[in-house]
Order: structure tokens, then sequence, then C-alpha cells
């Protein structure tokens, strides 16, 4: 009776899934409970159990509506299901002999792995239209990173699955037209920039940085060339910004007729000004680095250190 009643519990414990092990544990304990007529009832319950997981889970995934749209939970959910039901279809020659209603099994797999890939075909069409039309947009990127959470999930759970061949095929596909479009649009966008006019960089450099934001939020997407080309760009900008600012090439280089410059020359006061006009250029430097702030900083510690405290109110 222990050993029957272990052998119980084993098997319940893995209802989630059916190894060969499982399978052949359970034909012992059908033995056992034909040699021992009066334990039948631990075969009929693990029976029971099984019975009624395989139909469960068959229904949630026939009745599952795979999209782009889902959240990774439930994503996890469908991997699941479908794990445990191929689990079952792959010990179905051991299983037959118990009468289990599992001959369907293989067509349900087999639906729902051209439906995934049926549905990750058409994202990934519409995800390159997008961007051939929209070019980066932000709403364009957070819908495309919404979808790659789902590709995550769903190769998580599918990856190491006998039989989904198509949707693995269709996540690699989608994953690397991504991967070719994204940065090459990107560099592209980052060399326009660079010919802009200061003032009209705020707004450009914003939609640049939301999506190195975006990118970077998607694990091995944001690429290292594309860091670089918006690093380059930041450097760029920042040497027109000391070539056309008088004010700021001098508190780059300081000199002792930085004060003069700055209180007198009327060049040097339409630097200062322009160089005010562009303090939006420190929100994009890293963390605990500004330019333009620190020039007004020590701009204002020369005058302070020549008139006086009240020389910088």
């Amino acid at each position: 009776g222990d050993i029957l009643v272990t052998t119980e519990g084993a098997l319940s414990l893995s209802s989630r899934s059916m190894s060969n092990k499982d399978a052949r544990v359970l034909d012992k304990l059908n033995s056992w409970c034909k040699a021992f007529p009066e334990h039948e009832k631990y075969y009929t319950k693990v029976l029971h159990q099984l019975k009624t997981a395989i139909e469960s889970t068959a229904r949630r995934v026939e009745e599952f509506e795979f999209s782009m749209d889902r959240q990774p939970e439930d994503i996890a959910i469908l991997c699941s299901d479908v794990c445990f039901l191929n689990s079952i279809h792959q010990q179905i020659e051991l299983l037959l002999v118990h009468e289990l209603d599992i001959d369907e099994l293989y067509n349900t797999l087999v639906v729902m792995d051209q439906y995934i890939s049926e549905v990750l075909i058409l994202s990934t069409s519409e995800a390159m239209a997008d961007l051939e039309k929209h070019s980066l947009d932000e709403e364009v990127l957070e819908r495309i990173a919404a979808r790659l959470c789902v590709l995550d999930a769903l190769q998580l759970g599918l990856g190491s699955q006998q039989g989904f061949e198509d949707a693995l095929s269709s996540i690699r596909q989608f994953s690397l037209e991504l991967e070719d479009i994204v940065p090459f649009q990107f560099e592209g966008m980052c060399t326009d920039a660079k010919e802009k006019n200061l003032d009209e960089l705020q707004e450009l450099l914003h939609r640049i940085k939301g999506v190195i934001d975006i990118c970077s939020g998607i694990d091995g997407f944001a690429s290292e060339n594309m860091r670089h080309n918006f690093q380059s760009l930041l450097d760029v900008i920042k040497e027109r910004m000391k070539s056309s600012s008088a004010s700021f090439l001098q508190t780059s280089m300081p000199s002792k007729n930085l004060l003069d410059c700055v209180l007198n020359g009327e060049e040097a006061g339409l630097g200062l000004n322009s160089l005010s006009a562009h303090a939006w250029f420190d929100d994009f430097l890293p963390e605990g680095i500004s330019i333009v702030s620190t020039a007004f900083f020590l701009i204002d510690k020369k005058k302070e250190k020549k008139f006086g405290s009240n020389a910088t109110q």
C-alpha cells in the first residue's frame, strides 16, 4: 500500500509534464492494481487526474487567441500548456494502453504551431511597413518593443519543444529583420542630425534619445553601433557649440582675458546668449557631466573673484 501511495504521489507531482519514466511508472501502477484489485483506486485516481489535465489543457490551447498584443504572462501559460501536451504526445505509444483520448493531440500542436507562425509573419510585415513609413517613430518602436517581449516569452517557452520549428523560425526572422533595419535607420537619423542647425536639434535629439532608451530596454537590441552613432552625434554638436560661442570657447580654455571678453566683447556677449539658449544640451550628456552649466559656473566664479559675491547676482 505504501508503495502505491508513493507512486501515485510521484505521478501527481509531475502532472504538468509526462516523461518516459512517468509513463513507465503509470504502467507499473496499473500492473500492481491488476494484481491487487483492492488497490485499484490509486490507478483510477491518477488516470482521472491525467485525463482531466489533458482535456482541459487541450481545450485551452485550442481556444487560445494568439496575437502580438497578448501579455507575456498569457504567453507563458500557453507555452506551459503546449509543453504539457507535447510531453504527452512524446509518450503516446506507452500511454495508449491506458485508453487516454490523445489521438488528436498531434493535430492540436501542429495547428497551434502554424497559427503562431502565421501571426508572426503578419506581425513582421506590419512592423517593417511601420518602420519604413514612420522611420523610428517612438510609438512604433514602443509597439515593436511590446511585440519583442511576446517573442521572448514564446522563445523561452517553446525553445526546447519538438514540432514548433515554424513558430521558432518566424521568431528568428522577426528579430533578424528588426536588427537590420533599426540600427540602419538610426545611423541615418544621426547622420541627418549632424547637418541640422543647433536651433533645430533639441526636439530631434529628444527623439533620438528616446529611440536609444526604448532599444536599451530590449535585451541585446541597442547595439554598440547605435550607441557609438549617438555619441558621435553629441561630439559633433559639442564642437559646433564651441566654435559658434566665443564665451564657451574661452570657458573651455580659460585665459586671463576671459572676464574682459565676457563683459565687454559684443561678439562674446552674443556667444553667451547662444550658449544660454542651448542649455538643454546638458540633458543629453551622461549623468554627472555638464558643459553649458559648467561654463556658466566658471564664468560666475571668475566674476565673483574679480568683483566679490554680489557680482554673480
